[in-house]
């Protein structure tokens, strides 16, 4: 009996060893990412929180701020279809009107909401058959000679192969922000969650933020690693920042997420991720922000010129797909009681 009951225990080690040995290499292999110890280069490196003095406004001063912004570019420069559009796409037909906005304004404030890199055949062709390692994708090098601020990371964004999208971040003349994705078990993001702008004397917060849909499109090996929190707390928290350490005057919200909440809403939750189109929802319950840019949806809003955006509690525009679309807001300042106040967009 008792040579019995010693077996039972020798095979009861033998069994916890191996499921300790099991544990400890799946742990490792979940973090033997292509993701793991790398940080951004170029102008996404770097990234710090500066606890920024408030900026000295004039009494009686009055400014304005022009901000145009693309969004779901899909490295698309121009239509390859035989059969005619609607409207004009690529970003190459949108050159001499940003042109034009920029020499009517110098201090354009100039944004993407994600989806880049990956879409368009040229895109596909240089990401995938020929790469050319010494330049960036097209749509990144008319991007650069557009003169960029920031854009924020699309799911899309991550389709490439991962050494095409970090080269194109180090290639890019313009910041790339994602606040809600960070590797797994650290604290920080691995993207600069936000870019601080002073144009015309106003402190511009631009905080990016990606749809936590990601893992419904993305292949697992592209993502590896990576975590994509949800994006109403997460704008909660770095709001704080932004408004109480870097004394900002006027915030955007750059979200790769539509506004409708409903949208994917079933399958998401079917996997336990958080609202993948979660712009509404931010517009609605955090209305902290000046100015919302939504893209992912592939939807143009407003269609006209107008001088009131309804719908949100905060002003949203949406972009479109493809440079079908380029949004603009003229935002008017004047000074009150040493702050900037809007008085009209």
């Amino acid at each position: 009996m008792s040579k019995q009951r010693g077996l039972w225990v020798a095979i009861l080690l033998i069994f916890v060893l191996a499921m300790t040995t099991w544990h400890v290499w799946n742990t490792e292999s979940k973090l033997d990412s292509v993701w793991k110890n790398w940080s951004p280069a170029g102008k996404s490196a770097n990234f710090k929180i500066l606890k920024r003095q408030k900026l000295l406004i004039k009494q009686g001063a009055k400014t304005t701020l022009l901000i145009a912004a693309t969004s779901d570019l899909h490295g698309t420069l121009t239509s390859t279809r035989l059969l005619p559009r609607p409207r004009p796409r690529g970003l190459l037909h949108l050159v001499q009107k940003v042109r034009q906005l920029r020499a009517n304004n110098p201090e354009l404030i100039l944004l993407d909401a994600g989806d880049t890199i990956q879409g368009d055949p040229s895109s596909f062709y240089f990401s995938h058959i020929v790469r050319e390692k010494l330049r960036p994708l097209p749509i990144i090098e008319v991007m650069n000679r557009l003169k960029y601020d920031a854009i924020a990371l699309g799911n899309h964004d991550f389709e490439p192969p991962v050494s095409v999208l970090k080269q194109n971040i180090a290639q890019s003349n313009f910041s790339w922000l994602a606040a809600n994705v960070r590797f797994q078990n650290a604290k920080q993001p691995l993207f600069p969650p936000y870019k601080i702008l002073i144009r015309n004397g106003v402190r511009v917060g631009v905080l990016g933020l990606i749809t936590p849909g990601v893992p419904l499109w993305i292949d697992p090996e592209q993502r590896k690693g990576l975590i994509f929190d949800e994006m109403l707390e997460t704008a909660k928290y770095w709001v704080k920042v932004l408004r109480e350490e870097e004394n900002i005057d006027f915030l955007i919200g750059l979200f790769h997420s539509g506004d409708n909440t409903r949208y994917d809403q079933d399958v998401a939750s079917a996997r336990d991720l958080p609202y993948p189109n979660a712009a509404g929802m931010i517009a609605d319950y955090l209305p902290v922000f000046d100015l919302i840019i939504s893209g992912h949806a592939h939807r143009i809003s407003p269609k006209r010129r107008t001088n009131q955006l309804n719908g949100h509690q905060t002003p949203l525009v949406a972009p479109g797909t493809a440079a079908e679309g380029l949004s603009t807001v003229l935002v008017n300042f004047e000074e009150q009681s040493g702050h900037w106040k809007i008085t009209e967009t």
